[in-house]
């Protein structure tokens, strides 16, 4: 508002610690009728932003900066075999889940029945990573259930899985209790 900086991390949350809600953006809500992105990285609400990704905020002398700590960078196309393309890849992913993980505590781990989250599960267990897999099941939809590729990880790596069960519902709620956490 000027004189204080409020952050959070979703839209609902930064608009529950305002005194107010901010108005409306103009620009944003016409992209927005238009069914265009925002850009800008641009909420519809005047004066609230997201933070770009790979940048961090900067306050100084009461003023606000934003700063770009990485980027990618184009390189030459990798020489090596797809085989050994595929261990380096194994390798960095293994390497992640270490530094992201910090001692005996438990991790978690979001588990679809995916290639992605199961290489991850995957290397969890033979860098002997603690992981604790969370899935989100739909029994009742059986043509998107991932529920057996699910037990099929978490049985082959001995994983623990706590799983939310999907069922019923309506898009039409969901996009009230959007409209609601957006105001």
């Amino acid at each position: 508002n000027g004189t204080r900086l409020t952050f959070a991390s979703e839209v609902g949350a930064l608009l529950a610690l305002l005194p107010t809600a901010p108005g409306p953006d103009d620009l944003a809500v016409l992209h927005w009728l238009a069914g265009e992105p925002l850009g800008d990285y641009r909420t519809p609400y005047a004066g609230v932003v997201a933070l770009p990704a790979a940048h961090y905020l900067a306050l100084e002398d009461g003023r606000t900066t934003s700063f770009r700590y990485w980027s990618p960078v184009l390189k030459a196309p990798l020489a090596e075999s797809s085989a050994e393309l595929a261990v380096g890849l194994g390798e960095q992913i293994g390497q992640a889940v270490v530094r992201r993980v910090h001692g005996e505590a438990p991790a978690a781990l979001l588990l679809s029945g995916g290639l992605d989250s199961s290489c991850v599960a995957a290397l969890s267990s033979v860098r002997r990573v603690p992981v604790r897999a969370f899935s989100a099941v739909f029994p009742s939809l059986p043509e998107v259930d991932e529920s057996k590729l699910i037990d099929l990880v978490c049985s082959a790596l001995g994983l623990q899985s706590v799983r939310a069960e999907v069922s019923g519902g309506s898009v039409i709620a969901a996009a009230l209790q959007f409209l609601s956490a957006w105001k």
